[in-house]
């Protein structure tokens, strides 16, 4: 938990029937460019300066694992994005 960038976060957890094409939607939308390959989930991090919050965006399958919303949450509270 030292390595975390926030400890307050409002997380918001999207249901997808295809991952791999909303993560893309999701990270083009964002000025991302898409995965380009195919993902279990992904995540979405935003801080406004402004107001002062933290969210996150998680997108999974209808039937997540407990191993893949542990990942996606870890990212959302350390930033620490795949290359």
């Amino acid at each position: 938990m030292t390595n975390n960038r926030t400890n307050n976060t409002s997380i918001t957890f999207r249901q997808a029937n295809n991952v791999t094409a909303e993560c893309d939607k999701e990270s083009r939308s964002r000025g991302q460019g898409g995965f380009g390959i195919q993902v279990d989930a992904c995540s979405f991090w935003n801080f406004n300066l402004l107001l002062g919050t933290d969210e996150c965006l998680i997108i999974t399958a209808k039937r997540a694992n407990f191993h893949t919303l542990g990942h996606e949450l870890r990212h959302c509270i350390q930033a620490n994005w795949h290359k």
